[in-house]
């Protein structure tokens, strides 16, 4: 630290000595005051104020140069805070202070990063490994004669589609703010939808489908809740008990909230694994028994949800039935403009 730096913005305090010295200099001598003891107290005086900046100079260029050494040696700058010495003064306390409280985020930043990377990596091979199973059965399929058929085609590149698009989300979903917008819609628009890619399934599997209540408006991003809905209803297709097979889709309105519940009379939960369902990778033990299960459905429903503002539970009996319920909140999570469709996140 030199002078010249030091002496920056020090102004005011030089003009207010300098200020106070002539004043007791006229007081002084106007006073008629012996001259020699007046310009001994004047003396004092200045060499008193000449002392004090020279100390608090002194101090703070000892600091601030140990700073600059200990900054010139790090590889790893952020690590400063860790080696610094604790200041004797309170512009260098509160500058410590400051360091501290950066370095404590930036370290939560990278640690929430490096989780995020390892979920990622973590999810990728599960990923591969799913991926591979629809593919290694188009190559057999390709191989043997009798065993190639369209349906059977379908079938497989309809795995490797719901399989493309759940990473898809996925790595959307680590930063959903830059991607989604929200306006209002009806739920017989988003469920339409749905089903309608999800149609042949549907069919092929006989099921009784029954729609209510879908009239209901919600404010939400209608490709993230066409996913959402997506993943909640090929859980119930997978899930079915393959008899009299029944799914319900209905909304109702409430007091606070919009609800969609999807229900089906399939195999459903164990009551000991309600409440790891949205956890990351977790199957449970109907996962097990189906090869295709990765645990990443309802956890990136759930994930999903919670960034649009939604709610999303789970009830199940076992061997009864399952219901989803996504909750659509009626408060300002979202200021919608109905004149231009874009959005203020409040």
């Amino acid at each position: 630290m030199t002078w010249n730096r030091y002496c920056r913005g020090k102004f005011v305090p030089a003009l207010i000595f300098i200020t106070a010295d002539i004043l007791a200099a006229y007081l002084l001598f106007g006073l008629r005051i012996n001259r020699q003891v007046s310009m001994l107290l004047l003396g004092v005086m200045i060499g008193s104020q000449v002392l004090a900046v020279c100390f608090d100079y002194w101090k703070k260029k000892r600091f601030y140069d140990s700073v600059f050494r200990k900054l010139e040696k790090l590889d790893q700058k952020y690590l400063l805070p860790e080696l610094l010495e604790h200041p004797d003064f309170g512009e260098g306390e509160v500058l410590t202070e400051v360091l501290y409280e950066t370095d404590r985020a930036m370290h939560e930043y990278l640690r929430q990063y490096r989780d995020e990377m390892k979920e990622l990596q973590d999810y990728m091979e599960l990923w591969v490994h799913e991926i591979k199973l629809p593919i290694a059965s188009l190559v057999l399929m390709l191989h043997n004669d009798n065993l190639l058929s369209g349906e059977k085609v379908k079938a497989q590149v309809k795995r490797i589609e719901c399989a493309v698009e759940q990473i898809l989300y996925y790595t959307r979903g680590q930063n959903t703010e830059k991607d989604y917008l929200i306006k209002t819609y009806s739920l017989e628009q988003i469920i339409g939808r749905v089903l309608q890619s999800e149609k042949e399934a549907i069919l092929g599997q006989q099921i009784h489908l029954k729609l209510e209540g879908l009239k209901c408006r919600v404010q939400t991003d209608s490709k993230w809740m066409e996913f959402i809905v997506r993943q909640i209803l090929n859980n119930s297709l997978k899930y079915l008990k393959g008899k009299e097979d029944e799914i319900c889709i209905t909304g109702r309105e409430e007091e606070d909230c919009t609800i969609l519940s999807l229900w089906d009379n399939g195999i459903g939960i164990e009551e000991s694994e309600l409440s790891r369902v949205f956890e990351k990778s977790f199957t449970g033990e109907n996962g097990r028994r189906v090869q295709s299960s990765t645990g990443m459905g309802l956890y990136l429903c759930k994930k999903l949800c919670g960034k649009l503002g939604h709610d999303i539970l789970i009830h199940s009996v076992k061997n009864s039935y399952t219901e989803v319920e996504i909750r659509f909140w009626k408060h300002e999570f979202y200021q919608v403009l109905e004149d231009d469709g874009k959005l203020t996140k409040l």
